[in-house]
């Protein structure tokens, strides 16, 4: 079991280093912890709920080197890309990385679209009043 556990951290270092990007956490305060250059960063397509019952909601997964663990077990906020993710569930670290689970509610929308459909069934975009 100790090979295979060798095998996925050497490759998962190489898929950071390859292709990591840059995320920041953020404190309930909005003060930055830390800035990461080697995050993998999964996002989903916002997803529509019910329809009317408010914006549609975006999520993803971030994986980060274990070493930032106790770090982003205190982050409220994640940036990335220049948009604000609010940091859900924080894994156990497995293999060398662990799993922060981030989605943008209400607080983020900033020109997303809500889950509002017109009369010719298009989602209509978000605007502030």
């Amino acid at each position: 079991m100790s090979v295979i556990n060798d095998i996925l951290t050497i490759s998962t270092a190489a898929a950071r280093s390859l292709h990591g990007e840059t995320v920041e956490l953020f404190d309930s305060a909005g003060e930055s912890l830390e800035e990461i250059t080697d995050a993998l960063v999964s996002l989903d397509s916002a997803a529509v709920g019910v329809v009317g019952s408010g914006p549609a909601t975006e999520s993803g997964v971030v994986r980060l080197a274990e070493t930032y663990h106790a770090v982003a077990i205190t982050a409220q906020h994640l940036e990335y890309q220049g948009r604000r993710w609010y940091v859900g569930h924080v894994g156990d670290p497995k293999g060398g990385l662990f799993r922060v689970e981030v989605s943008r509610g209400e607080a983020g929308i900033n020109g997303r679209h809500t889950n509002l459909i017109d009369l010719h069934g298009n989602q209509i975009p978000y605007a502030d009043e």
